[in-house]
Protein backbone atom coordinates (compact mmCIF):
# COMPACT_ATOMS: atom_id res chain seq x y z
CA UNK A 1 0.00 0.00 0.00
CA UNK A 2 1.03 3.20 -0.40
CA UNK A 3 -0.60 4.55 2.96
CA UNK A 4 1.83 6.56 5.55
CA UNK A 5 1.81 4.34 8.18
CA UNK A 6 4.48 6.35 10.04
CA UNK A 7 2.23 7.71 12.69
CA UNK A 8 -0.04 4.43 13.61
CA UNK A 9 -0.82 2.53 16.95
CA UNK A 10 -3.10 -0.09 17.62
CA UNK A 11 -2.84 -3.20 14.78
CA UNK A 12 -1.99 -3.09 10.94
CA UNK A 13 -2.60 -6.32 8.91
CA UNK A 14 -0.51 -6.72 6.00
CA UNK A 15 -1.98 -8.88 2.90
CA UNK A 16 1.00 -10.41 0.92
CA UNK A 17 -0.92 -11.34 -2.81
CA UNK A 18 1.18 -13.66 -5.23
CA UNK A 19 1.55 -12.67 -9.14
CA UNK A 20 3.25 -14.41 -12.09
CA UNK A 21 4.53 -17.67 -10.71
CA UNK A 22 3.60 -16.82 -7.52
CA UNK A 23 -0.15 -18.14 -6.30
CA UNK A 24 -1.95 -17.50 -3.07
CA UNK A 25 -1.91 -14.93 -0.22
CA UNK A 26 -1.14 -14.46 3.07
CA UNK A 27 -1.91 -12.04 5.85
CA UNK A 28 0.34 -10.74 8.37
CA UNK A 29 -0.66 -8.63 11.59
CA UNK A 30 1.26 -6.29 13.70
CA UNK A 31 0.41 -4.95 16.99
CA UNK A 32 1.82 -1.42 16.89
CA UNK A 33 2.64 0.34 20.38
CA UNK A 34 4.09 3.61 21.04
CA UNK A 35 7.18 3.62 21.60
CA UNK A 36 9.16 5.34 24.80
CA UNK A 37 11.69 6.93 24.03
CA UNK A 38 14.68 8.00 26.30
CA UNK A 39 16.55 11.16 25.80
CA UNK A 40 18.20 14.08 27.62
CA UNK A 41 16.61 17.49 27.33
CA UNK A 42 19.08 20.14 26.92
CA UNK A 43 20.52 22.24 29.83
CA UNK A 44 22.67 25.68 29.98
CA UNK A 45 21.71 26.97 27.18
CA UNK A 46 22.12 30.53 27.18
CA UNK A 47 21.26 33.77 25.09
CA UNK A 48 21.49 37.31 24.45
CA UNK A 49 18.58 39.89 23.24
CA UNK A 50 18.90 40.14 20.01
CA UNK A 51 20.53 36.52 18.81
CA UNK A 52 17.97 34.24 16.97
CA UNK A 53 17.38 30.38 17.72
CA UNK A 54 20.14 29.56 15.18
CA UNK A 55 22.84 30.94 17.13
CA UNK A 56 22.22 28.87 20.33
CA UNK A 57 23.70 25.61 20.13
CA UNK A 58 21.66 22.38 20.94
CA UNK A 59 23.05 18.92 22.22
CA UNK A 60 23.18 16.59 19.18
CA UNK A 61 20.01 14.96 17.70
CA UNK A 62 18.01 18.42 19.01
CA UNK A 63 16.57 20.85 16.80
CA UNK A 64 14.68 24.31 16.72
CA UNK A 65 11.41 24.12 15.03
CA UNK A 66 12.09 27.34 13.68
CA UNK A 67 15.60 28.71 13.82
CA UNK A 68 15.11 32.21 12.42
CA UNK A 69 12.93 33.40 15.37
CA UNK A 70 14.44 35.28 18.05
CA UNK A 71 15.26 34.53 21.22
CA UNK A 72 12.66 36.81 22.46
CA UNK A 73 13.15 40.56 24.64
CA UNK A 74 15.14 40.85 27.93
CA UNK A 75 12.52 41.11 29.86
CA UNK A 76 10.74 38.32 31.91
CA UNK A 77 7.13 39.65 32.57
CA UNK A 78 4.87 37.55 34.25
CA UNK A 79 2.16 34.97 32.46
CA UNK A 80 0.09 35.98 35.28
CA UNK A 81 0.03 38.02 38.72
CA UNK A 82 -2.21 36.60 42.05
CA UNK A 83 -5.45 39.08 42.32
CA UNK A 84 -5.35 41.17 45.50
CA UNK A 85 -8.74 41.21 46.95
CA UNK A 86 -10.47 44.47 46.76
CA UNK A 87 -6.92 46.22 44.88
CA UNK A 88 -7.56 50.23 44.68
CA UNK A 89 -4.60 52.31 45.12
CA UNK A 90 -6.66 55.03 45.23
CA UNK A 91 -7.98 53.88 48.22
CA UNK A 92 -5.49 52.33 50.64
CA UNK A 93 -1.56 52.34 50.74
CA UNK A 94 0.60 49.33 48.99
CA UNK A 95 3.95 48.72 49.80
CA UNK A 96 5.67 48.29 46.10
CA UNK A 97 9.53 48.03 45.73
CA UNK A 98 12.28 47.28 42.97
CA UNK A 99 15.36 45.00 43.42
CA UNK A 100 18.43 46.12 41.58
CA UNK A 101 20.31 43.40 41.40
CA UNK A 102 23.72 43.63 39.17
CA UNK A 103 22.19 42.09 36.34
CA UNK A 104 18.83 42.46 36.13
CA UNK A 105 15.92 45.04 37.73
CA UNK A 106 12.95 43.39 39.44
CA UNK A 107 9.71 45.44 39.95
CA UNK A 108 7.02 43.75 42.58
CA UNK A 109 4.12 44.89 44.82
CA UNK A 110 4.13 43.18 48.29
CA UNK A 111 0.65 41.31 48.78
CA UNK A 112 -1.15 42.84 52.12
CA UNK A 113 -2.32 40.10 53.74
CA UNK A 114 0.61 38.17 53.09
CA UNK A 115 3.06 39.71 52.44
CA UNK A 116 4.43 37.99 49.22
CA UNK A 117 6.46 39.65 46.89
CA UNK A 118 4.68 39.73 43.66
CA UNK A 119 6.92 40.36 40.62
CA UNK A 120 5.36 42.43 38.29
CA UNK A 121 8.56 43.12 36.35
CA UNK A 122 11.59 41.32 36.08
CA UNK A 123 14.10 43.18 33.74
CA UNK A 124 17.40 41.15 32.36
CA UNK A 125 19.55 43.16 30.14
CA UNK A 126 18.95 45.15 26.76
CA UNK A 127 15.45 46.69 25.32
CA UNK A 128 14.79 48.52 21.97
CA UNK A 129 14.84 51.94 24.02
CA UNK A 130 17.05 50.85 26.69
CA UNK A 131 20.48 49.61 26.77
CA UNK A 132 21.00 47.75 29.79
CA UNK A 133 21.17 47.46 33.88
CA UNK A 134 22.41 50.80 35.63
CA UNK A 135 26.32 50.54 36.74
CA UNK A 136 26.96 54.00 37.74
CA UNK A 137 25.63 55.34 41.05
CA UNK A 138 22.34 57.18 40.60
CA UNK A 139 19.61 59.48 42.83
CA UNK A 140 16.83 57.68 44.33
CA UNK A 141 13.45 59.42 43.26
CA UNK A 142 10.02 58.67 43.65
CA UNK A 143 7.66 61.17 41.40
CA UNK A 144 4.92 61.32 39.54
CA UNK A 145 5.14 61.22 35.70
CA UNK A 146 2.38 63.22 33.88
CA UNK A 147 3.15 66.44 32.19
CA UNK A 148 2.87 68.04 28.86
CA UNK A 149 6.04 69.23 28.70
CA UNK A 150 8.61 66.84 29.73
CA UNK A 151 8.85 63.86 27.57
CA UNK A 152 10.42 60.49 28.43
CA UNK A 153 13.37 60.40 27.13
CA UNK A 154 12.85 56.83 25.03
CA UNK A 155 9.81 58.44 23.60
CA UNK A 156 10.10 62.38 22.78
CA UNK A 157 6.09 62.51 21.36
CA UNK A 158 5.61 61.16 25.08
CA UNK A 159 3.63 64.93 25.48
CA UNK A 160 0.44 64.72 26.36
CA UNK A 161 -1.71 67.45 28.48
CA UNK A 162 -3.50 65.79 31.76
CA UNK A 163 -7.34 65.93 31.36
CA UNK A 164 -7.65 66.28 35.28
CA UNK A 165 -5.56 67.64 38.14
CA UNK A 166 -3.40 64.33 39.97
CA UNK A 167 -1.53 63.97 42.94
CA UNK A 168 0.72 61.16 44.52
CA UNK A 169 0.88 60.35 47.99
CA UNK A 170 3.46 58.34 49.12
CA UNK A 171 3.22 57.20 53.17
CA UNK A 172 7.07 56.10 53.61
CA UNK A 173 9.72 54.73 50.90
CA UNK A 174 13.06 53.34 52.46
CA UNK A 175 16.46 51.92 51.08
CA UNK A 176 18.48 49.27 51.39
CA UNK A 177 21.78 48.20 49.25
CA UNK A 178 22.27 44.59 48.50
CA UNK A 179 26.04 45.18 49.56
CA UNK A 180 26.61 41.75 50.29
CA UNK A 181 24.94 40.41 46.97
CA UNK A 182 26.70 42.93 44.97
CA UNK A 183 30.20 42.02 46.34
CA UNK A 184 29.26 38.13 45.94
CA UNK A 185 28.14 38.50 42.18
CA UNK A 186 31.05 40.88 41.34
CA UNK A 187 33.84 38.19 42.62
CA UNK A 188 31.61 35.55 40.73
CA UNK A 189 31.62 37.49 37.47
CA UNK A 190 35.01 38.95 37.49
CA UNK A 191 33.65 42.39 37.75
Amino acid sequence: STEDYTNVTGKITVTITGKGNYTGSVDRTWKITQGTPTYTVPTGLTATFGQKLADITLSAGWSWMDSTQPVGDASTTPKSIPVIKDFDASKKFYVYGFDWYPDRLTWWIEHPETNEKIILWDYRGKTPNFTGIPVSPTTYLLNFWHTNNWPVDTNPDSIEKPAYPYSLEIDWMKYEPFDELNIEWRKKNNW
